[in-house]
């Protein structure tokens, strides 16, 4: 059984991904509990934008992620997860800047090659594909891929593949598409 009051932000958001897993996301607001006693976490905000994206809630899910921001606006995974969500409402502008913003900051705090932080590059090279500008898509993806796994091609592959679905007549997405279908082998290859 669930203690009725938690101490302190890890019983709150303990609390909240037992709530998550059982369903019950007006409960899960526990995160936000957390958040408040401590905003430093990045645990409960990364974990209640997840459950705002895996119910549709995209502006929710950038409105955290924003919140996080206010707390730490060094975090550039922060950075990335914003670009993401600016990138699914449309705002491909905002993303690139936050992506780069993100990129930035991990090189800074030398994380360049951070294989956590690939979907940030992935995402860039997206969002470049998406608005028709291949040749700054394939650089991007040319810089990222030697450091990615290839979970995360994979999942590259099916964003590409959902935008294609979006821009049947974008060649850039086509070519991204293909570009990470042809370096797949040689990552597993290496990995």
């Amino acid at each position: 059984m669930i203690a009725a009051r938690p101490l302190g932000s890890k019983g709150f958001l303990v609390r909240a991904y037992v709530w998550r897993a059982e369903g019950d996301h007006a409960r899960a607001a526990d995160y936000r509990k957390a958040m408040r006693l401590s905003p430093e976490d990045e645990g409960a905000y990364e974990a209640l934008a997840q459950m705002y994206d895996g119910d549709g809630r995209d502006d929710e899910a950038a409105q955290v992620t924003r919140a996080e921001l206010q707390a730490r606006p060094d975090n550039a995974a922060c950075w990335g997860r914003l670009g993401w969500w600016q990138y699914k409402a449309g705002n491909y502008a905002a993303s690139v800047n936050s992506s780069h913003r993100a990129i930035s900051l991990a090189s800074i705090q030398g994380r360049s090659t951070d294989n956590a932080l690939a979907f940030v590059s992935l995402n860039l090279g997206l969002c470049y594909a998406v608005q028709g500008d291949w040749p700054r898509a394939e650089q991007t993806y040319a810089q990222v891929l030697p450091h990615c796994r290839p979970e995360d091609v994979g999942a590259g592959m099916e964003d590409l593949a959902e935008a294609l679905k979006r821009h049947p007549d974008r060649h850039a997405i086509q070519k991204a598409l293909m570009l990470l279908n042809n370096r797949r082998p040689m990552i597993t290859a290496q990995g």
